[in-house]
């Protein structure tokens, strides 16, 4: 399985694509932060499951990544990185 990573002096988040769903891997605490935002997903761990199948949750990935970032900016643009995953 290949991983994507955004990074910022360190990984701050990783996604990986699998058949039927990518998962986008945030860590326990910010499962546990976002829980009810994620209310309709399936969460393991650390790891949140996005089907192909549903919208993608845009703004709550950017909400996890800012969050992991304790308020700094991201020199990545999320959503591009969503989308070259979902349509590999």
């Amino acid at each position: 399985m290949e991983y994507a990573n955004i990074w910022r002096k360190k990984i701050v988040m990783q996604f990986s694509a699998c058949k039927n769903h990518a998962r986008l891997y945030v860590g326990e605490k910010a499962i546990e932060h976002f829980s009810l935002d994620l209310y309709g997903y399936k969460c393991r761990k650390s790891a949140v499951y996005l089907p192909y199948s549903q919208p993608l949750p845009e703004t709550l990935i950017a909400k996890m990544v800012l969050r992991k970032l304790a308020g700094q900016q991201i020199g990545v643009r999320v959503r591009s990185i969503l989308l070259q995953i979902t349509y590999c």
